[in-house]
Order: structure tokens, then sequence, then C-alpha cells
């Protein structure tokens, strides 16, 4: 693999990294979802040079050199959705792990609820036919 092939990969991951979170930021504060921003962002980062020599190759019967091209442009392609999936991920954790509230018993008398039930009274009722 040559040094420029991993140039571009970490590129697209620092590139992907940098975008899906500024389009996280931005949806948050004009409160748009995150598929308006990522879009047009990610757009430009699509390797649109390495598919037209990819084509290129393809056309004038170079078939090793145009796969390479192919796996070249899906390494890069699947390094920018890794770098989105993994912005993703974490923003929802965090909103998660911020939303989450320590459990009753930590900071509380047992109230005698569980799940939603008020169980001093549950009733036990006989189904039997």
């Amino acid at each position: 693999m040559s040094r420029d092939f991993f140039r571009s990969v970490c590129k697209s991951v620092c590139l992907g990294l940098t975008y899906s979170i500024l389009s996280e930021i931005f949806s948050r504060l004009y409160h748009k979802p995150v598929a308006v921003y990522l879009p047009a962002v990610l757009v430009p980062f699509v390797p649109g040079k390495l598919t037209y020599y990819m084509m290129g190759e393809f056309v004038h019967g170079d078939r090793v050199a145009a796969l390479d091209r192919v796996a070249e442009i899906l390494c890069v392609c699947g390094m920018i959705a890794l770098a989105i999936l993994l912005t993703e991920t974490v923003i929802r954790l965090w909103t998660e792990f911020r939303k989450k509230k320590p459990p009753d018993h930590c900071n509380k008398q047992q109230s005698g609820r569980w799940d939603g039930v008020n169980i001093r009274n549950f009733q036990k009722t006989d189904h039997s036919i």
C-alpha cells in the first residue's frame, strides 16, 4: 500500500469526524435533523477524482489498476461512514448518560414502587376458569 493511500484514509476519518460533529452541533442549535447538514458537507469529500481515474482505467482495459482504485474508493467512503457512525454513537451515549437519573434506592427510602406499579396496593386476582 502506498503512502498516499494511508494519507487519504486518515484524512477521510479526520474530515468525517470533524464535519459530523459540526453537523450535530448545527442540528442542535437550529433544531433541524442531522440529515439536513450531513449530505451538504460530505458531497465534496466523496472521492470523485478517484472514481474518474477508475473509470478511465476500466475503459483502457487496465482492470488490475481499476480494481485497486475501487478498493481505495471503498476504503475512503467506509472511513467517512465509520466516522459518522462513531460520532452518532458517542453523541447518543452522551445524551443518554446525561438523561439517566440515579436509582431510587440510592437517594431515597423505598417507596414501595416497582416498575410503575404500587406494590403495597397490588391485589392478586384469580383468573382461573
